[in-house]
């Protein structure tokens, strides 16, 4: 899934595994802190969604509960980018 250790909650999937609908429902999956649907509906460029700067491991329960919501802003997003290593 990923091979970025510096994604925040990356030490998660050591501790719950990947989120499988049918043998892990208590997994985690990558979430895009600035939301899919944000990028689309602003015209943000797909790169910048795309970037790993914008993931979070998180128990797939949780990224239910947060849905589409996003938890940083685009500024944020582009200070992470800039500052990815």
């Amino acid at each position: 899934m990923l091979t970025y250790k510096n994604i925040k909650g990356y030490e998660l999937i050591e501790q719950y595994g990947i989120y499988n609908a049918l043998t892990n429902k208590n997994g985690v999956s990558r979430d895009h802190m600035l939301s899919i649907n944000y990028g689309w509906t602003h015209n943000i460029p797909p790169e910048i969604i795309s970037h790993p700067a914008n993931c979070e491991i998180m128990t797939q329960s949780n990224n239910s509960k947060k849905s589409s919501k996003s938890s940083i802003t685009l500024e944020e997003l582009k200070e992470r980018i800039a500052t990815w290593k």
